[in-house]
């Protein structure tokens, strides 16, 4: 995924790398309050959490976008760290799935290939059809779940795909399947579960009550680059926040 634009002044413009659910559902509409200060992107790509990262690393983009919790030896390391929200995962299934909960314990099995059969959900006397995301991509949706939920165990057998949204559309046309994903990436044939009856995003983000939250960072290095300081100044903004507002749950 690349979005070519016009640089900001006197740039070729900003070059984002990470999470696709920021370079997706955030960064085109900060665009323009960034543009208003002269900044712009040259390039949104959409390789994950880890990619991004390395990106930066090495000077190969000003920003990346990171999606789980950060490690302490991330922590010690010349970088610039902004939470600009917190992001609820939702765990979609079919709209026409019965189920309507499940318990945090029960998405462990699940991801695990412990739990086999929808009807041990109430559900049908069916398959339960795991997807993600690859597993070995370096995806923050794929290290948080594994985190959160699983403990640090490897995942179970699933069925992978590249990026979120394609894992969204495959619930979407699969009655049998489930996949976690940014509550952002909903979209008409698939519906989130309550995990342990708390439904995804809002308040229970940003208490902790709804399992499956994470932080939304900006990341660069340190000090930033003049334009990802400006980026910074606007993601955190009052006007920025009413942004990430729309999808998402604000950091202020």
């Amino acid at each position: 995924m690349a979005t070519p634009k016009s640089g900001g002044a006197g740039s070729a413009g900003l070059v984002y790398e990470g999470a696709t659910t920021i370079g997706l559902y955030l960064l085109p509409d900060l665009a323009p309050l960034l543009e208003r200060r002269g900044v712009a992107f040259a390039v949104i790509g959409g390789l994950g959490t880890n990619a991004g990262l390395e990106a930066v690393r090495a000077g190969r983009a000003d920003v990346a976008g990171v999606m789980r919790e950060i490690s302490a030896a991330e922590r010690a390391e010349p970088l610039r760290w902004e939470v600009v929200g917190y992001d609820a995962l939702g765990v979609f299934v079919h709209h026409r799935n019965p189920v309507r909960n499940v318990s945090r314990a029960q998405l462990r099995d699940i991801f695990l290939g412990r739990l086999p059969s929808w009807r041990t959900l109430g559900g049908p006397d069916q398959p339960i059809r795991p997807v993600t995301e690859r597993k070995a991509g370096g995806r923050g949706t794929v290290v948080e779940f594994r985190r959160i939920v699983l403990e640090g165990a490897d995942y179970g057998p699933t069925e992978e795909y590249e990026d979120a949204p394609d894992c969204v559309r495959r619930v979407a046309q699969d009655p049998l399947a489930i996949a976690v994903a940014s509550s952002s990436m909903a979209l008409p044939g698939v519906r989130a579960l309550t995990v342990d009856g708390v439904e995804a995003g809002g308040d229970g983000v940003r208490s902790g009550a709804y399992l499956l939250g994470r932080p939304m960072y900006l990341v660069s290095r340190h000090p930033p680059p003049q334009g990802v300081a400006v980026l910074f100044q606007v993601a955190l903004s009052t006007e920025g926040q009413a942004v990430v507002a729309r999808r998402f749950t604000p950091a202020r």
